[in-house]
């Protein structure tokens, strides 16, 4: 008697049909990864309700990036956070961003009054001359709004200031920031890289805007200490 045999087109369907059905229906394991990737995707809200995004900070020189990146290896270890607009002291510029404001100076006794000529923007402050604007050091008691993006909190003698490129500031009873002079001891993370080197009998040191820094090793870290002011 001669066996039925299963034709070569039913067995090609039956395996078509079972390949289909095993692409079309995910693992539980799968739908789980699925779903756990879109919750680290949504990310956690923030303090004003919305969601946040991570953002992964670019390393080197950016522009436009307001990160402070700590270099651990001579003469790399001074330069401090890259960012668009920063110019040092003696910079001209024919013209200003619209984000400029005049600066207000306040005396000892809290008084504020307007400097007229001198702007500040984004951590720089220039004074307007004929033909443009010539970058110079901030005025002591210059009042800011807010203090620059990119700023470093430093302690000393009890006081906490913000620092930027050599800059100090204490905040004021008002909420807004106020210029002092660089208190003795401040140890900060980084000097502007216009700072001129020198070579003496304390070995080597850095000055920029009348402030003398001499670089110190902390957590393997080179970081400079404010040793003396002019």
């Amino acid at each position: 008697m001669r066996r039925p045999r299963l034709s070569f087109r039913l067995v090609f369907l039956l395996l078509g049909a079972f390949t289909v059905a095993s692409m079309t229906v995910p693992s539980e394991a799968a739908a789980q990864s699925a779903r756990r990737g879109s919750v680290h995707a949504a990310g956690k809200p923030g303090r004003s309700g919305k969601k946040a995004v991570r953002r992964t900070p670019r390393r080197g020189t950016v522009h436009h990036t307001h990160h402070v990146v700590h270099h651990r290896v001579h003469p790399w270890a001074r330069r401090g956070p890259t960012i668009w607009v920063w110019h040092p002291v003696g910079w001209f510029v024919t013209t200003l961003a619209t984000t400029a404001i005049i600066v207000s100076i306040v005396d000892d006794g809290g008084e504020e009054t307007s400097s007229g000529n001198v702007y500040y923007d984004e951590g720089v402050y220039y004074e307007k001359t004929e033909d443009g604007y010539k970058v110079i050091p901030p005025p002591e008691g210059a009042q800011i709004p807010s203090l620059p993006e990119g700023y470093t909190s430093v302690e000393a003698g009890g006081q906490d200031y913000g620092y930027y490129q050599g800059d100090f500031y204490v905040e004021a009873a008002n909420g807004e920031y106020v210029v002092t002079s660089a208190p003795l001891g401040a140890i900060v993370p980084y000097i502007p890289d216009d700072a001129d080197e020198r070579e003496g009998a304390d070995g080597t040191t850095y000055t920029y805007n009348g402030i003398t820094y001499q670089p110190v090793s902390l957590n393997g870290d080179t970081s400079y200490v404010v040793s003396s002011t002019s």
